[in-house]
């Protein structure tokens, strides 16, 4: 009985140091585990500011562009109010130049008739 005491004795022992090196290598883990998750969690922190900003810069280029939209679709409507004066002006002008070419040919015209009469006389 006092042989199987104390080889009990050496087992709980020898468990006790078995426990005492798990603890520590727990305890290892546990650090490290710790500091992994703080790296991380501050990676993620910063992965997640940096997105924010560029966030950020990408709706503001989108309230530029939009703005630049805007002001280029003015800029389009009023180039073409200024195109249907100028057509509308061009227009105008062809037609009375035209007129007047008309009427210089006809009067040319008169005046050949004439010429060609006087030379027959």
């Amino acid at each position: 009985a006092y042989a199987q005491i104390a080889e009990l004795s050496r087992d709980t022992v020898s468990l006790g140091q078995k426990l005492a090196i798990a603890k520590a290598e727990a305890g290892k883990f546990q650090s490290a585990y710790a500091k992994e998750k703080a790296r991380l969690e501050k990676e993620l922190a910063s992965a997640k500011a940096d997105s924010q900003e560029k966030l950020h810069e990408a709706y503001a280029q989108i309230a530029e562009l939009s703005r630049d939209t805007v002001s280029l679709g003015q800029k389009l409507a009023i180039a073409k109010a200024e195109a249907g004066k100028f057509q509308s002006a061009y227009a105008k002008e062809k037609a009375r130049l035209e007129k007047e070419l008309a009427s210089a040919k006809a009067d040319s015209q008169e005046k050949l008739h004439e010429a060609y009469a006087q030379i027959a006389e």
